[in-house]
């Protein structure tokens, strides 16, 4: 599935118009009946796994679009990927465990204004 993710990220980076981008994968562990906030300005998010038991409830939301386990899972296994950007909140009310987002950080370098360090990979389209 990783490999369908990033396939649709480099089409929809170069519909967007971005030429050369970063992308890094990353993860965020968020403990039950918690809130988290993730700064995702000119940034794009593609959540696309977590480790959500059943029972376990969250709702993510961004400025393009609302998750919840409803809709990211599908008989115990996240069936879909998702595309978040601005002010993203992880909201974990009702949660019985800890929730593990795996997620991959995408920066168009046009929008980057300080030089990234860590395991990124440029990428041209």
């Amino acid at each position: 599935m990783e490999t369908l993710i990033l396939e649709y990220i480099r089409m929809r980076m170069k519909a967007m118009g971005f030429k050369n981008f970063h992308f890094r994968p990353a993860y965020i562990t968020i403990p039950a009946n918690s809130l988290a906030n993730i700064q995702a300005q000119n940034q794009y998010l593609y959540f696309f796994d977590v480790n959500s038991q059943q029972g376990d409830k969250f709702m993510v939301r961004g400025d393009t679009d609302v998750i919840t386990q409803d809709s990211f899972i599908l008989s115990g296994v996240p069936y879909l990927f998702y595309e978040m950007t601005g002010n993203v909140s992880i909201d974990t009310t009702g949660a019985i465990n800890p929730q593990t987002f795996l997620y991959i950080r995408v920066l168009p370098e046009e929008f980057l204004s300080k030089k990234l360090t860590g395991n990124t990979e440029r990428v041209a389209v």
